[in-house]
């Protein structure tokens, strides 16, 4: 799981910030998320990740060399959960296609991505 989560989060950060963490610190998100038990990898190229998980997702930042938040990364575990978040998406933000939505926030568009890779569904978070 640790291989594919970096090797994800690797080509994300190619070209990638996030969600509404985007710009956040570690220690901001940790204690957004203080009832959460975060565990820490590094990506090939040293770019720092946090994750947690739950009995039915996996949630996952990644930090530039400044040490703020470029990518965000949900997981669901369970099909219930990936199905109610594509309803979700579909409700709330706008539809590109039946794997990717846009959020127009405050401050920028969010683009919302369905990707798979072998049986892992999860969705990205970028700018």
């Amino acid at each position: 799981m640790k291989k594919i989560l970096t090797t994800l989060l690797l080509i994300t950060f190619l070209s990638a910030k996030s969600q509404t963490r985007i710009g956040f610190t570690e220690s901001q998100i940790r204690s957004e998320f203080y009832e959460k038990t975060f565990q820490t990898l590094y990506t090939q190229n040293g770019n720092k990740v946090i994750y947690w998980r739950d009995y039915d997702k996996e949630v996952s930042y990644g930090f530039d060399n400044s040490g703020l938040c470029t990518v965000s990364m949900i997981q669901p575990l369970k099909q219930g959960l990936l199905n109610y978040y594509v309803e979700k998406f579909n409700k709330d933000y706008v539809i590109v296609d039946e794997t990717h939505w846009k959020w127009y926030n405050n401050s920028s568009i969010v683009y919302i991505r369905l990707s798979q890779e072998g049986s892992y569904s999860y969705f990205i978070f970028t700018l």
